[in-house]
């Protein structure tokens, strides 16, 4: 899944292009109706790209 991509890029010091894959991965996780569990992690994934990015306003709002 794109989780883990981002999560992988993030390790391999991408956090622009990791950032981009966390969004991609929360828009189809909401989108095609993926389980909480999945939802959940792709959230918290984009959320900790858009803090480490130092996107903190965004990763506020995000619910």
């Amino acid at each position: 899944m794109r989780t883990q991509l981002a999560r992988g890029l993030r390790s391999l010091g991408e956090p622009d292009d990791a950032l981009t894959v966390a969004r991609q991965a929360y828009q189809v996780a909401r989108g095609t109706g993926l389980s909480a569990s999945e939802t959940g992690t792709a959230l918290l994934t984009l959320v900790s790209g858009e803090a480490e990015t130092g996107r903190l306003p965004e990763a506020r709002t995000r619910r």
